[in-house]
């Protein structure tokens, strides 16, 4: 991992409403902000972040499309309970 800190020049890349992704180039790190939460990566990780989250947006388009049943109220509880 890099020495990154908190005093690296950050460069915004993108942002929406929800999330931001910025690159600090003395490190080599990325930041990943969605809402509240920031992950950080090294450079070399983001295009397999890309391309699990990619699959993932295909995958549950197509079990959305298939008519998979959507989970209930009752399902929600029922997972709370295994956790």
């Amino acid at each position: 991992m890099s020495n990154h800190t908190n005093n690296c020049p950050l460069i915004t890349l993108t942002r929406s409403n929800e999330c931001v992704v910025e690159y600090c180039p003395e490190c080599q790190v990325v930041h990943l902000q969605i809402q509240f939460v920031v992950l950080k990566l090294d450079r070399q990780s983001l295009p397999d972040l890309c391309k699990i989250l990619n699959h993932s947006e295909r995958s549950l388009s197509e079990l959305e499309y298939s008519g998979y049943p959507q989970p209930t109220s009752n399902d929600a509880r029922e997972l709370k309970k295994l956790h």
